[in-house]
């Protein structure tokens, strides 16, 4: 009669849900226990669906029984879902089919670029805070481009076109254009390189002083410059001439 009730016993625990005491069967793909500790002939169990909140088998931690992880719902579309809490964002289902899903907090977009004027950083160090004087919508600080070095046009020969013994006629003549230059376009290209060549004149030192300040420009194209005879070196070669003839 012990040995029926055993076998009674046996059936009705073998598909039980497994305890912290099942341990993995031989072939490596379930978990069995004993139904009496010691008995030497453990049964299969089943594995039962882990707690929320758990999302591994805790029990080679020795901490609880093994348990099978839930499959995480798909992420929500960007629209057309609802949450039962639209604090937390839990509780999400697909407006469409009613299906579950998981909240995520969408990327900000990046906000548009600062006008070139009429805006306000708070920090206006690092350029950041940065908000439309007009409508206090939040913008984002854009270097200005580094303006063309040019002059005024109108000098051919600073000995007549100039009224300064140090000045020279600077030159700016385009360059090239980087057309692989994020800030690159046909149409900026023909408008920026219309006026060139540019020659006016300049004080020595400050034609020197734009020839360094185009040297360091980091700009989608390149400009030229250079600076002729000054009106008083070009006087001395009209004196030389004379004396020559």
């Amino acid at each position: 009669m012990k040995f029926f009730a055993y076998l009674a016993l046996l059936s009705t625990a073998s598909a039980a849900d497994c305890t912290a005491a099942a341990v993995a069967n031989a072939a490596g793909d379930g978990y069995e226990e004993e139904l009496v500790a010691g008995d030497g002939a453990p049964v299969a169990c089943t594995v039962v669906a882990c707690a929320a909140g758990v999302t591994a088998d805790t029990y080679v931690a020795g901490t609880t029984a093994p348990c099978a992880p839930a499959a995480a719902d798909p992420n929500c579309p960007d629209t057309g879902y609802t949450c039962t809490d639209t604090t937390a964002n839990t509780g999400c289902t697909v407006d469409a089919d009613s299906s579950a899903c998981t909240y995520v907090a969408p990327t900000p977009s990046a906000d548009p670029d600062c006008p070139d004027t009429g805006y306000t950083c708070t920090d206006a160090t690092a350029n950041t805070g940065c908000t439309v004087d007009a409508d206090s919508s939040a913008c984002t600080y854009k270097a200005p481009a580094d303006p063309a070095p040019a002059a005024a046009t109108g000098c051919t020969d600073p000995a007549t076109d100039c009224t300064d013994a140090t000045m020279v006629c600077q030159t700016n003549a385009w360059g090239e254009a980087d057309t692989a230059h994020a800030d690159y376009t046909a149409d900026l290209e023909t408008s920026t390189k219309a006026p060139y060549p540019i020659t006016a004149c300049a004080t020595a030192d400050a034609c020197a002083e734009a020839v360094t300040a185009n040297d360091a420009a980091d700009t989608w194209y390149t400009i030229t410059i250079s600076c002729g005879a000054t009106k008083l070196v070009a006087g001395f070669a009209a004196l030389a001439l004379a004396s020559a003839m």
